[in-house]
């Protein structure tokens, strides 16, 4: 199922939330939702769901949420790890949501033991710890198999092992052919997850790339050439406005290019090269670098 944002917004007060959000979701990929805090990604996900009014619209193959036959069927979202009633147990509280949607008793006990819960079916979730919490939503979320998959932080209270489980179990899900889209603070582990990203600062999107690209258009990534007149180098890398500098007696690192733009300044100079390697920057520094300057809440410097 293909997702469709245009122009959504939010304001609450005099702070312009979301302003004119557009982006789209397709099935076969994970997509990241990447942003500083109070940059409105929860708030993008609620108005998505139509659970907060603002403006703009979302459709999902062309129609709207409210007008599909099974909306339950079309997308499973998670968007509150204690989106539960403490008191009922975590069977019957699957078991209401497997009736709104259609569902049987067979897949519910499937998804207790997929999620990691069927010893404690029978409990009743206010005790749960946020992991074990975080596994009810997830179960909530996959209950009737949906085409989209919308989770708000569903790594936050999960030990490494789980974190590892939910990464294949995403990755498996959005590559059978579902559209998943994952908002997470867990920039290491997201570029271990996500195919694209959707990254957002102050309400606007900054960017709507492949990891792949987003990563290495980094303003850190960095290409290792080795030749042997490094000098000619250097200076074809200051006429052409990139910084660079020397690394050994034949080596120049160049940041902010990719690895052809270094190939076709060192063919300039008329020299071979020895080894061109590219040193990409994480999605974390990536995500540093683009989102710098919309930071709604920072700290001071550490001495």
């Amino acid at each position: 199922m293909i997702v469709t944002t245009a122009g959504l917004g939010r304001t609450y007060g005099r702070k312009r939330a979301v302003d004119d959000v557009s982006f789209t979701l397709r099935p076969g990929r994970l997509t990241g939702f990447l942003g500083p805090n109070g940059s409105g990604k929860s708030t993008t996900m609620r108005l998505m769901l139509g659970l907060d009014r603002g403006d703009g619209r979302t459709e999902w193959d062309g129609q709207q949420l409210r007008d599909l036959p099974i909306p339950a069927r079309a997308v499973g979202a998670h968007l509150d790890a204690k989106a539960f009633h403490p008191k009922r147990t975590v069977r019957r509280h699957l078991m209401m949501h497997a009736a709104a949607s259609g569902v049987g008793a067979r897949r519910v006990a499937e998804v207790l033991d997929l999620v990691g819960l069927g010893s404690v079916a029978d409990d009743s979730p206010g005790g749960f710890s946020l992991g074990m919490a975080q596994r009810v939503g997830l179960a909530t979320a996959i209950l009737a198999e949906p085409d989209v998959l919308m989770l708000d932080e569903p790594s936050n209270g999960l030990d490494p092992q789980s974190i590892q489980w939910l990464r294949e179990f995403l990755r498996a899900y959005a590559h059978a052919g579902h559209t998943v889209f994952v908002s997470s603070h867990l920039l290491p582990e997201m570029q271990l997850m996500a195919d694209h990203v959707v990254v957002i600062g102050r309400g606007t999107v900054l960017a709507d790339q492949s990891v792949a690209d987003f990563v290495d258009r980094s303003a850190s990534s960095q290409v290792l050439v080795r030749v042997a007149d490094t000098a000619a180098v250097l200076s074809a890398a200051t006429r052409a406005g990139l910084a660079a500098v020397s690394e050994g007696p034949d080596g120049v690192v160049v940041t902010g290019a990719s690895t052809e733009q270094v190939g076709l300044l060192v063919h300039e100079t008329g020299q071979p090269v020895r080894e061109l390697v590219a040193r990409n920057a994480s999605l974390e520094q990536a995500f540093i670098d683009l989102t710098r300057d919309a930071q709604e809440y920072t700290g001071g410097e550490v001495a």
